[in-house]
């Protein structure tokens, strides 16, 4: 069976990044043999990938801070151009998907502070006094 175009690309992916040889066998739907002529076949282009993997995965655009940030642009720029609804039913979701925007905007350039308390430290507690009203009389 000759393994060609997007198959081919996908399988040499697979080697290239080290997947485990049965995953890759049951995701391609080969057998041993049919796998191992192609590894011989294929072994200087899986080298080469495999040597340029992480290069590969860098240029992609979602790797991009820059690129994701204009996208976040993009979309509440294209949330701002439309005419709110007078009874709020299609307003809502828009203005929802404008503030997760915005957030995610902000998360990815670290504007959002970070919650200070982790895993093992002192929580301050808080003390609320209600002043002139007896408790007993609640009961």
């Amino acid at each position: 069976m000759a393994i060609t175009g997007k198959r081919m690309y996908e399988l040499i992916a697979d080697l290239a990044a080290d997947e485990p040889r049965d995953e890759i066998l049951a995701i391609h739907g080969i057998t041993d043999e049919e796998l191992t002529a192609f590894e011989n076949q294929h072994r200087g282009t899986v080298g080469v990938t495999r040597a340029n993997i992480h290069q590969i995965w860098f240029d992609m655009k979602i790797a991009d801070k820059g690129w994701r940030l204009a996208q976040y642009q993009s979309d509440v720029e294209e949330i701002g151009k439309r005419p709110l609804d007078k009874d709020e039913k299609l307003s809502a979701p828009l203005l929802k998907a404008k503030q997760s925007a915005l957030r995610s905007a902000a998360e990815e350039l670290g504007d959002l502070p970070r919650p200070s308390i982790g895993a093992g430290e002192d929580v301050p507690s808080i003390r609320i006094e209600v002043v002139g009203i007896n408790p007993e009389d609640l009961v």
